[in-house]
Formats: C-alpha cells, structure tokens, sequence
C-alpha cells in the first residue's frame, strides 16, 4: 500500500501535535472515535485517522480498527512527508 503525504511543514506539524499516549499499533486498532486527521507517534512512524478511508488494512500502512467491518470506512494510515506536491494526499 501506499503512505500519504505531507509536505514536510505539514508533516512537522502533525509531528509536534501527535498524540503519544497509545503504546503499539494493536493498541492503536483497538482505538475508535477520534477526531479525523488525529495523529499518532510510534518511534519513528506516525499514523494519522482518515475518516473516509477504505483503504485495505495490511498492516503496516493501513490499519483498520477491530471495530470497524472490513468494508466500513476509517483507517489509520501511515504518513510521510512527501517529495512533490504530486505526492500528497
């Protein structure tokens, strides 16, 4: 799957605001009702709540969470900063 893309003052925004509370990634698709675009920080990965989102959930750029049917919109999604506007979400 793909990452979105910010551009990097963007990014560095969504950094510094990040919610760093949620331990893992499984205690991340544990999580639901967050307010759309609501940032998370694992060491070095941040993943950000897209509302709309029905990307399929593999894992490791796209999360689901558990209560969420597999056809229901609303992942997680990994992000990084994008090279070119081309590039962002």
């Amino acid at each position: 799957m793909r990452d979105i893309g910010f551009m990097p003052r963007d990014y560095a925004a969504k950094m510094k605001a990040a919610r760093t509370d949620i331990p893992d990634l499984a205690s991340l698709k544990k999580l639901n009702g967050v307010d759309p675009g609501t940032a998370f920080l694992f060491g070095r990965s941040m993943f950000v709540w897209l509302p709309n989102d029905t990307t399929p959930d593999d894992g490791v750029t796209s999360l689901r969470p558990e209560g969420l049917p597999p056809a229901a919109a609303g992942r997680y999604r990994r992000a990084t900063v994008a090279i070119n506007k081309s590039q962002v979400s």
